[in-house]
């Protein structure tokens, strides 16, 4: 049964090119994985209500992989363990935050 991982990622403005340039990376790595199917990434559209941001979260990806266990072996290898330390999450303001779920689909 296929998985379905997604990602909401908290990206600050200054940092955006940034966070694309890794994101290409990472995404580049997973397509030649054993078990993956595809992948996309979304930017929130800046809807306001009373002046500020209507969203929490401004990217969010979404990757589709045979199954749950496929996804969890491509991220178990040194080169993703590498990657993602590298990436810049953190609680820091300026760093990225993350918010990952892998889902299965109901309907």
């Amino acid at each position: 049964m296929s998985v379905t991982f997604i990602n909401a990622l908290n990206v600050p403005p200054s940092r955006e090119a940034e966070f694309l340039d890794k994101w290409d990376r990472g995404a580049g790595y997973m397509r030649g994985r054993d078990g993956f199917v595809s992948t996309s990434m979304h930017r929130s559209l800046p809807v306001r209500r009373g002046g500020s941001p209507s969203y929490r979260y401004q990217f969010f990806t979404v990757a589709v992989w045979e199954s749950a266990g496929h996804l969890l072996r491509a991220t178990a290898t040194d080169w993703w363990r590498a990657f993602v330390a590298d990436f810049g999450f953190g609680s820091d303001v300026e760093d990225f935050a993350a918010s990952p779920h892998i889902c299965e689909q109901l309907r």
